[in-house]
């Protein structure tokens, strides 16, 4: 099965325009869960140039994604961040094709590369080593980075 990826790169004319977005996003990630074709979003501040902000989200098809943007919230959202809070907004689309996850226990160095479907990204990431049982670190929202995740997660 293939997704649709957003990247996004945005730039706030102010860290009060960025703390109200921030407000604002604790909004979005309700209507977010509730579209059938939404199954993952991430943001974070770009480590070498903190005005910089990016957002990798991951949908079912480009459709979930068009249907997104017609959302009268998110238009909403749109026409509030084009009015000035959002100085630069640089946004490119993909097509995924296959997600893997593929690790080294560090505990017993078991070897692990199967395949996972991206609307169960979390059930993968926290899968447990199948021989030891050594539980992979899994970061949770943090001041700068935060995550939406349709199988749960903040």
């Amino acid at each position: 099965m293939s997704y649709y990826l957003s990247m996004q790169m945005v730039r706030f004319r102010s860290e009060s325009d960025y703390e109200r977005f921030r407000m604002l996003f604790k909004d979005v990630q309700h209507h977010l869960r509730k579209l059938s074709g939404f199954v993952h979003l991430t943001w974070w501040q770009h480590p070498d140039d903190p005005s910089w902000f990016n957002e990798i989200s991951i949908w079912a098809d480009k459709k979930a994604t068009l249907e997104w943007h017609d959302n009268g919230y998110h238009k909403w959202l749109k026409k509030w961040g084009l009015s000035g809070p959002i100085i630069e907004d640089i946004v490119t689309n993909w097509t995924l094709e296959e997600s893997k996850i593929m690790r080294l226990c560090p505990a017993c160095n078991t070897g692990v590369r199967e395949p996972f479907e991206m609307r169960a990204e979390v059930s993968a990431r926290q899968t447990a080593c199948k021989e030891c049982g050594f539980r992979f670190p899994f970061l949770e929202t943090t001041d700068t980075s935060f995550a939406v995740f349709r199988d749960g997660g903040e």
